[in-house]
């Protein structure tokens, strides 16, 4: 699928284009990349969001992440209600097109979703550079964080790349001899 993921009718990985967006506050953040806070491009997302940020990259303004977050005030019923929705949203429109994964983390209401591209571990033995993959790993975090009350929450959706950062990993996890990954193999056949 080469259209991308999407939040907020904003899609992960294309180019942005300040000409299409109302750009409400632009700021530089460390690593060189610009926060960009805009309206609500897609006015259909305005009943689950009313912030968006995108963050790009100041070299080729590829999107590297959208943020967005319903500036507070939902109760734990609407949190679980638009994450749900949402879970639909996003499993009949790319369904079909990825294998997704979710995961509920440690934290309340709290679920990080992953999108595979296809078949992403599956390689030929007759030309295994035919089957590197062609196109990132991408994650949705869904979290609802209480606000100064207790009974209210924010939630926020993240929209990014999956990076496999070496600094998060255990001590036992991490092996500087072993630079190139390993072909996963079939097991049973000679």
């Amino acid at each position: 699928m080469t259209e991308g993921i999407e939040l907020c009718g904003i899609k992960l990985g294309s180019i942005f284009d300040e000409k299409k967006f109302t750009v409400q506050n632009k700021e530089l953040i460390p690593g060189g990349d610009y926060m960009i806070k805009v309206a609500n491009p897609a006015p259909m997302y305005d009943a689950y969001f009313k912030n968006v940020n995108i963050i790009h990259s100041v070299k080729d303004k590829e999107i590297e992440m959208i943020v967005a977050d319903n500036g507070g005030g939902y109760n734990r019923k609407e949190c679980v209600d638009v994450i749900n929705q949402l879970n639909d949203d996003y499993l009949e429109k790319y369904g079909d097109h990825y294998d997704m994964y979710v995961q509920e983390l440690d934290s309340k209401l709290s679920y990080l979703y992953s999108f595979y591209p296809p078949n992403h571990n599956v390689i030929s033995f007759d030309d295994p550079e035919t089957s590197t993959l062609k196109e990132n790993i991408k994650c949705l975090m869904l979290q609802a964080n209480n606000e100064q009350f207790e009974t209210h929450y924010v939630l926020e959706a993240s929209l990014f790349h999956y990076v496999d950062v070496e600094d998060d990993k255990f001590p036992e996890e991490f092996d500087d001899t072993k630079l190139e990954k390993p072909l996963l193999r079939v097991v049973g056949l000679r």
